[in-house]
Formats: structure tokens, C-alpha cells, sequence
């Protein structure tokens, strides 16, 4: 098999900005890339007559696109979105590059390397990615806004894995799944990972799971609060002419390290494996990859668009994304697997991207030895 590094981009945008993303992928010559729905949560002020004015959540849709470049590419695309869709302007949205690999498929005789090269990426950017029950992802996203730090994405998805093991316990858990992702500083991420962590009860059974990865550029939006504005520029203008003037975003770090943090154990060194394949295969893809030792994935949906050779037009079709973190001793016995399984046939339309997790936490990791993905699934 094959290893390919690469850059992946995510670029979330509100939808009166969506049309200038198409035209600025073809100014790239990026011939394909994905696109899905989310929910971007922001604080805002609300006024009544008998409570006065208070603080509220506003949830818009978003659309989210991503796509891989190669790491050669990855400054000047990443400006080139940046310049042609103003995202240095506030409430426009948001985007961020990753260091990842993919792993092709190259014949019969192929096999899965033993060593990938997973490069942490040297930045001051970390995302953090949270998977919790439907209906529970607001509590998330709520701790992130009070902290100021970034307008969480919400996502749908559903859950499989220690769950479908569970019997009739697994009624308790609801598999439908809410991921919210979010971008920090890295001098934050360690604290507003306990903070979250509290916040959804994730060190309670079947709560959730909360990983964080290395993001090696970002600029996000800064809108995270909407209410009057009594001077001249807001507060994510103010931000933004800062952020020019430093050079960085570096003076705006909160130091999030409450004293009271309880002291838990992290899972380190871990593995974001991202199966994508043809819609309705995925749940056969994850029983394949759990009975090879993974402990399960969040599924969800999302549309792969193809431009054709001249870009003028475009063709879509329905693809289902399985996520999850694994150690690395399990990454080889899981893609060998699924190579045996016909992943990578046209049947199935397989292919795999594999990231760097630095931290995980669940309930999970404290009674049993973590082999695989998310426990809470």
C-alpha cells in the first residue's frame, strides 16, 4: 500500500459565502472535495420586558467543506480562501489545515506499512473534537462560548461499537450521536479539555468521548457573540486589527487552567483513522474493522463532489465517514482487514485518512484497557 502525506483543509462558511467557495476551488485546481451540514452555535443578547436583557444561544447552519492539497501547497491555498472569501472579516466563518495521510490501495500483493510517518504539525493551533448523545451537544458548545474561545460546529452522526456489544443496556444509550468540533490555542487546549469534560459528564458511562489533534494553520471566526454594539468596530474587528498588528493570536490566550481541575488520566499517542466509502456501506465496513480489533466509530453522512476535467461541471454522490481513534497497534490489523473486506473495490469505493490524536479521554479508559475507538460509541 501506499502512503501519502497530505494537507486537509475544513473550511466552514455561512451559506450567503457558500457559492464563492466553488469558484475559488476551481482558481485552486482542487478536483474534488466533500461537503456537509453543521450547526454554528453563538452567544446572543436577547431582551424582554420582564427578564431584561440576557444571553441566549443562536444556532445558524453552516456549510462545511473539505479537501486535501499537498503540504507543498498548503500556505498559499489556505491564503488564497482567506483573501477571495474575506474570512478575515468576522462572521463569515472559518478554516483550518491538518497533517494528515492517506493510505492507497496499490494491488493484491499489498500490504499495510508498519511505520506511518503521522507529522505533528509545529503550530500554536489545537482542535478538539467531542462526540456526546444527541441533544447534549448545546452543553458543549455552551462551555466553549463562555470561555470566548471559538463558534463551535455542531454535527449529526450515529454511534456503533461498544454499544451494538452492550445487550439490553445499550437501550439506555441512545445511538444517535452529537460532534462538536473546535479550534484553540494550544496553550488552552489542556484546560478547556477538563472544562468540557465537566461540562458533558464524559467521565461518566456512555456520556461521550473527547480527543484533540494537532492543526498546523487557522484563522477562525471571531463572531462569537451577537448583541449591541456601542463603539465604532466590534469586538472581532478589534480582535482581527490586533491579530495584524502582533502577527499572531498569541496575546489573546486565556489561560484556561482552573485550579480546582481534577486530575485525570489521559489516553496519549493515539490514531484518528477516517474511513469514507459509498452510502450504506459503512456499518459493514465497522464490523469488519471492530472484529479486527477496533471498539467502534461515529458514522456520519456527507456528499463527495468530483469536478470534471475542465471544471465546469459537477458531479455528487452520497458517501457515509466512519471516525475513529485507535492505538497504533491497531491500525495495521484493522486496514488489512478491510482490504481483505473489498474496501478498496469499486463496490465499496474505500479510502482512508489517517491524522495524529495527541489526548483522549472517556469513562471507559478507566476499567478497561483502550485498544480501540471511541468507548462511549
Amino acid at each position: 500500500m501506499k502512503v501519502k502525506k497530505l494537507s486537509k483543509f475544513t473550511l466552514s462558511v455561512y451559506r450567503p459565502f457558500s457559492p464563492h467557495v466553488i469558484e475559488a476551488l476551481k482558481e485552486c485546481s482542487i478536483g474534488e472535495f466533500y461537503l456537509e451540514q453543521a450547526r454554528a452555535i453563538v452567544s446572543v443578547e436577547k431582551k424582554s420586558l420582564l427578564f431584561g436583557t440576557r444571553k441566549d444561544i443562536l444556532e445558524n447552519i453552516i456549510d462545511v467543506y473539505s479537501f486535501n492539497t499537498p503540504p507543498e501547497s498548503e500556505n498559499i491555498v489556505f491564503s488564497h480562501f482567506i483573501k477571495n472569501l474575506g474570512l478575515n472579516q468576522e462572521g463569515r466563518g472559518s478554516i483550518f489545515v491538518e497533517p494528515a495521510v492517506s493510505i492507497e490501495d496499490t494491488g493484491m500483493n499489498s500490504s499495510v506499512p508498519d511505520d506511518i510517518p503521522l507529522g505533528t504539525a509545529k503550530t500554536k493551533w489545537m482542535g478538539i473534537y467531542c462526540i456526546i448523545q444527541r441533544g447534549r451537544g448545546e452543553l458543549i458548545a455552551k462551555a466553549a462560548l463562555d470561555h470566548g474561545i471559538c463558534v463551535p460546529a455542531v454535527y449529526y452522526g450515529v454511534g456503533g461499537g461498544v454499544r451494538d456489544r452492550m445487550g439490553l443496556i445499550r437501550i439506555t444509550i441512545p445511538a444517535e450521536k452529537e460532534m462538536i468540533n473546535l479550534i484553540v490555542t494550544e496553550h488552552d487546549c489542556q484546560g478547556l479539555l477538563n472544562i468540557l469534560i465537566d461540562a458533558g459528564n464524559l467521565d461518566r458511562p456512555g456520556m461521550g468521548f473527547i480527543f484533540d489533534y494537532p492543526v498546523s494553520s487557522a484563522l477562525i471566526d471571531t463572531r462569537s457573540y451577537i448583541g449591541t454594539n456601542m463603539s465604532a468596530a466590534s469586538s472581532g474587528q478589534i480582535i482581527n486589527a490586533i491579530d495584524e498588528i502582533k502577527g499572531n493570536s498569541d496575546w489573546r490566550k486565556r489561560h484556561i487552567n482552573p485550579l480546582n481541575s481534577k486530575k485525570r488520566k489521559f489516553l496519549n499517542d493515539l490514531e484518528d483513522i477516517i474511513l469514507t466509502c459509498k452510502d450504506e456501506k459503512a456499518r459493514e465496513m465497522l464490523n469488519v474493522a471492530m472484529s479486527a480489533g477496533a471498539a467502534g466509530a461515529t458514522i456520519s453522512h456527507s456528499i463527495k463532489a468530483v469536478f470534471s476535467p475542465d471544471l465546469k461541471t459537477i458531479s455528487k454522490s452520497p458517501v457515509e465517514v466512519s471516525d475513529m481513534v485507535v492505538d497504533s497497534s491497531v491500525r495495521k490489523p484493522v486496514i488489512s482487514a478491510l482490504k481483505q473486506a473489498g474496501f478498496f473495490t469499486p463496490e465499496v469505493g474505500g479510502s482512508i485518512m489517517i491524522k495524529k490524536s495527541v489526548r483522549a479521554f472517556s469513562y471507559f479508559e478507566k476499567r478497561t484497557p483502550y485498544s480501540s475507538s471511541n468507548p462511549s460509541s
